[in-house]
């Protein structure tokens, strides 16, 4: 599961600062290998399990060697009011999966086996895919700053008050191997005394990561994550 993973992370990283487009709720019309490019760009750009979370930007960014900044634009090290995007994704949803493995069908990447073992792969976490710059969050290059980072998040049940530390973490990278562009956190879905952290009845969740002056917080409503079997988390 986690090879696989690792081989496919690359797909939402590709499609996280992508445009959307207007479609019907194809996760509940259609069966996933009937969607089209369209239909997977608004589930993983545009869906319940998709949230965009703009963050005032005051660290700087390094400029990759070579680059110059672009003729009357800003530099690459950023500027006070800059905002950086991040898009967080409820990875775990069967309809999550299914968006992944059609866009690697459509874009024939990988093997047809890889997307469909991963289509049909249950994960026994809730997990949550934050995608974006990780230069506030530390550099990601040891095991204290990793740990870190994993205890700065959490994930709310807000309905009964309580909240839910990451029990593990995953680094994605970008194209040269090295630069961490996405992190995909691992909450229990159940608690210490085997209840599950979700009620039937739940409403949403929230999930927040704060590390330092840096805080990104994003809802999820239940009562939208519905896909063609039901409540999908």
């Amino acid at each position: 599961m986690s090879k696989l993973y690792a081989r496919l992370i690359g797909f939402f990283i590709a499609l996280a600062l992508a445009g959307t487009v207007l479609a019907a709720d194809a996760w509940r019309a259609k069966d996933y290998k009937q969607w089209d490019s369209k239909d997977v760009d608004k589930i993983l750009n545009d869906s319940p399990w998709v949230k965009v979370v703009q963050i005032g930007k005051y660290w700087t960014t390094p400029r990759a060697p070579g680059a110059t900044p672009a003729e009357g634009g800003p530099p690459p090290t950023g500027s006070t009011g800059a905002a950086s995007t991040y898009t967080v994704r409820w990875t775990s949803a069967v309809t999550m999966h299914h968006a992944v493995a059609r866009n690697a069908e459509l874009n024939k990447q990988g093997s047809t086996d890889d997307a469909e073992q991963y289509a049909n792969a249950i994960s026994d976490t809730y997990d949550i895919a934050v995608i974006g710059d990780t230069i506030p969050l530390g550099a990601l290059d040891t095991t204290d700053v990793i740990a870190k980072v994993q205890q700065a998040a959490s994930l709310g049940n807000k309905d009964a008050g309580q909240s839910f530390p990451a029990v593990k973490l995953d680094l994605g990278r970008g194209p040269d191997g090295h630069t961490v562009t996405a992190i995909t956190f691992h909450f229990a879905k159940k608690n210490a005394d085997g209840a599950p952290i979700f009620a039937p009845d739940a409403k949403g969740a929230d999930f927040t990561l704060k590390v330092g002056k840096f805080e990104l917080k994003a809802h999820f409503d239940f009562t939208k994550m519905i896909g063609q079997n039901g409540l999908d988390l």
